[in-house]
């Protein structure tokens, strides 16, 4: 499916990919080498610099602004994966050794700096005051995110509200940030808080699926490694849900695992008691119709069209 909708946008998203390689180039070698190896990661899908011209595209915008926000958004997401994979300790990403693992963290934390001034730079070429402070807010508050995850890793006690504050910060935000600027750039002013609320909607469902990925294994089909975020301490939706409807015992377990104690695949027989991976589908449904209710209102066409076919594929994606 992924395939057929960038067919209708091969042009733009061939001219983001070139941006982004360009971006992460420099007159020092080492830098364009570490710049080549982050963003050439396997199975990379661009998915939001795809919903950024799909939106565009419903839009009718035909400008030149919407393939360089398109890269600005991607590039800012690819920093902020440098930097995570640092704080994270994370040594695979999809299925290649992250670019700390081979280059080290401190080459990583400022490969993500070259490619965060990179977006920036690009920012300032479009010369738009308001995008530029949209998208400096935004790296503000995902950054604050970060930070917030951070300080809750290990915490048995965090709240679903915790949860949603961070996925937001975390995902969200780059979705609904890419859909605003679309909006500040094109003529059809009626929707911008229509698109808005698809990148936001379309944000946390991305998250959500791809937190029950990362814990249902009986997934066998994932591109990374199952239980990545609670060997790290983070409480994602499943776990939340599974502690909130344990039993004493299995609350007990799951703080073992949560602080490290226990190996993560202790929680597996407690997901099959308290049905969590079931109770998140409540949570993802209601992303999913508010996304494809956000938008109902746009012009009929292929892109509007690509962009529900989306939104209803998230839930069911293996990977």
């Amino acid at each position: 499916m992924l395939a057929t909708i960038k067919d209708c946008i091969e042009y733009e998203m061939e001219q983001v990919t070139l941006n982004i390689n360009s971006a992460t180039q420099s007159n020092v070698t080492i830098v364009s080498t570490i710049g080549h190896y982050a963003v050439n990661q396997p199975g990379r899908k661009m998915i939001r610099p795809m919903i950024l011209l799909l939106l565009a595209k419903a839009l009718n915008y035909k400008g030149e602004a919407a393939v360089k926000l398109a890269t600005i958004i991607e590039l800012i997401h690819a920093a902020t994966l440098l930097h995570d994979d640092v704080i994270d300790h994370a040594n695979i990403r999809r299925n290649k050794p992250s670019t700390h693992k081979v280059f080290g963290g401190t080459q990583s934390i400022l490969m993500g700096d070259f490619i965060y001034a990179s977006a920036f730079k690009l920012i300032a070429s479009l010369n738009n005051p308001q995008i530029t402070h949209i998208l400096a807010q935004a790296t503000q508050e995902i950054v604050e995110g970060e930070i917030k995850q951070l300080s809750l890793q290990h915490n048995i006690d965090t709240s679903l509200e915790d949860y949603h504050t961070i996925i937001r910060a975390k995902t969200a935000l780059l979705f609904s940030t890419g859909a605003q600027c679309i909006h500040t750039t094109s003529q059809y002013q009626d929707y911008g808080n229509a698109i808005h609320d698809y990148g936001f909607h379309f944000g946390m469902l991305y998250q959500m699926t791809d937190d029950i990925l990362d814990i249902d294994t009986s997934n066998i089909t994932l591109n990374k490694a199952h239980g990545t975020d609670l060997s790290e301490g983070k409480m994602t939706l499943p776990t939340l849900l599974a502690y909130q409807h344990a039993n004493k015992e299995d609350k007990k377990t799951l703080y073992h695992i949560v602080s490290g104690e226990q190996p993560w695949q202790n929680i597996i027989p407690i997901l099959e008691r308290t049905h969590a991976l079931d109770r998140c589908k409540h949570y993802t449904q209601i992303h999913c119709q508010a996304a494809i209710k956000a938008i109902s209102k746009l012009p009929d066409s292929i892109y509007k069209k690509h962009l529900i076919n989306l939104v209803q594929h998230i839930p069911k994606r293996k990977q």
